[in-house]
């Protein structure tokens, strides 16, 4: 998995929305290549007792940029609005870069809302 997420994400990449099935404290796949690629940050954040149930949002720094992960469960309530003020909070910081790296879903609601509201952002979905 790590090999897959450094031969993906290049400097083009503000951050990643990770979709899991749990919560971020069940450390569901792939907390471990994430982690390592965040230097431990993922680790850190929860062992501080920070992670909140349906949603979490973390920055870092990659290739001298800000980057953020942001995870959330597949089944949590006003997800599109978390994802519209968090969206609408990258997109301010954003750059010169644009590519968004989805992992853990494919399609559906998620998509379609990325699409049609996030049209100045390239999604890519890796599973």
């Amino acid at each position: 998995m790590i090999e897959k997420l450094q031969d993906i994400l290049t400097k083009e990449y503000l951050g990643i929305i990770w979709v899991t099935e749990g919560p971020l404290e069940h450390k569901p796949e792939p907390f471990f290549g994430l982690d390592y690629f965040l230097d431990g940050l993922l680790s850190k954040f929860l062992s501080k007792g920070k992670n909140v149930k349906n949603i979490n949002l973390l920055f870092s720094k990659s290739f001298g940029h800000r980057f953020f992960l942001m995870q959330f469960q597949k089944n949590s309530t006003d997800f599109k609005k978390n994802i519209q003020d968090i969206m609408g909070l990258v997109g301010s910081n954003s750059g010169p870069f644009n590519r968004i790296l989805i992992i853990g879903q494919n399609g559906g609601e998620l998509q379609t809302l990325l699409d049609s509201q996030f049209k100045k952002f390239t999604f890519d979905y890796f599973i």
